[in-house]
């Protein structure tokens, strides 16, 4: 007789002042890095994974300063996820331009005194961005800048986000805690300042503390579901386990290979049930 238990697993891979004026937009860098190219139909995506430790710069096509690092130790998902300590530092990667879509990413601060920063640019200058800034507001801007979350947690993964339409120009924003459901879009802000997006810019100011970022992308990172399988056969004793994330490939090898022994369990039994019947009825 086979006995066939499932245990299926969640597995969440995440790791666990003074006010004063935010600073304006940073002007465009002047020699802009190679572009990234599309990544299914995606705006823009990169969780660093595939990354060598050490300076982002040079990297998957980002380009700027050597103070954004690649490192193991503090990410959200995966196994890699960027540090910097740096003082007015900037990195950023070109993708193919949009005139509308939705960015975010996970970051956190060390502290709440300095600024961390997402931005979206033009081939100009900044267009829209969300920054975690020294007053320890979790802030956003397109035209006028408006809080999000005050104060945000030090040490605490947040997802942000922005969405941009060229229809008016205008962005919305929200800022969830890494975990939580998302929550409301804020208000469409602007006044027809959209044009076609096509610069990720990642900032960092002040460097009283440590920023990381990690998993840029359209959507929230959701850990895959690892599936337990324990076949044993209640007979012999044997069993053995299999453990992989779920996927339709996997999904349908398990099936197939449960069809496989619950056939055989099925002619062991017709073996043993005829035999009976005939003996019963001699």
């Amino acid at each position: 007789m086979l006995v066939f238990i499932f245990f299926p697993l969640l597995i969440n891979s995440a790791s666990t002042s003074t006010t004063s004026t935010p600073p304006i937009f940073p002007e465009a860098p002047e020699q802009p890095p190679l572009p990234l190219g599309g990544d299914g139909g995606l705006f823009f995506f990169d969780d660093f994974n595939s990354y060598n430790d050490g300076d982002l710069n040079g990297q998957g096509d980002w380009f700027g300063s050597a103070d954004f690092d690649v490192q193991g130790i503090t990410k959200y998902e995966g196994n890699k996820a960027i540090l910097t300590t740096g003082d007015s530092t900037w990195i950023e990667a070109t993708t193919t331009a949009q005139t509308s879509g939705i960015i975010g990413l996970y970051a956190r601060q060390s502290v709440l005194t300095d600024y961390l920063q997402l931005y979206l640019y033009d081939n100009v200058s900044a267009i829209a961005g969300i920054q975690f800034d020294e007053a320890g507001r979790l802030r956003a801007r397109n035209t006028t800048w408006f809080t999000l979350i005050d104060p945000y947690k030090v040490d605490t993964w947040y997802w942000i986000e922005m969405e941009w339409r060229d229809t008016d120009g205008q962005a919305r924003f929200r800022a969830t805690e890494a975990g939580d459901t998302p929550g409301a879009w804020s208000d469409w802000k602007g006044n027809n300042d959209i044009r076609d997006i096509f610069k990720v810019h990642l900032r960092h100011t002040r460097a009283n503390g440590t920023a990381f970022y990690d998993y840029i992308s359209d959507s929230p990172y959701v850990a895959p579901l690892e599936l337990d399988v324990l076949i044993e056969n209640a007979s012999t004793g044997a069993s053995f386990v299999i453990r992989n994330s779920i996927s339709y490939g996997r999904i349908i090898i398990i099936f197939l290979l449960l069809l496989i022994l619950v056939s055989e369990g099925i002619q062991s039994l017709i073996k043993f049930i005829i035999p009976q019947t005939i003996n019963s009825k001699r």
